[in-house]
C-alpha cells in the first residue's frame, strides 16, 4: 500500500516516517504517468493491436528447483 503522508498527528510534518523507498515508488509512478499518452499514442500510431493470450501462473513453494530438474 502506497502512503503518501506520514503519521497524523500535531507534532508530525508532511513526509515524517517516509522511506526512501517510499519516494522511490512514488517517484516511479509519476514517471510512468507522464509516459503513459505518449505511450499509448505511439502504439497507436504503428497499429499495434491488443493480443488475447493469457497466463495462468501459479506459484507453489518447495520442491526442487528448476535448476536441478534440467536434465532428469
Amino acid at each position: 500500500m502506497l502512503t503518501i503522508y506520514g503519521p497524523q498527528d500535531k507534532t508530525s510534518r508532511f513526509c515524517d516516517g517516509q522511506s526512501r523507498r517510499d519516494f522511490l515508488k512514488i517517484g516511479g509512478m509519476v514517471m510512468g504517468g507522464l509516459a503513459l499518452p505518449q505511450l499509448l499514442a505511439a502504439e497507436a500510431r504503428a497499429g499495434i493491436g491488443k493480443s488475447h493470450k493469457a497466463i495462468i501462473n501459479i506459484f507453489l513453494p518447495g520442491g526442487p528447483p528448476h535448476q536441478d530438474m534440467w536434465d532428469l
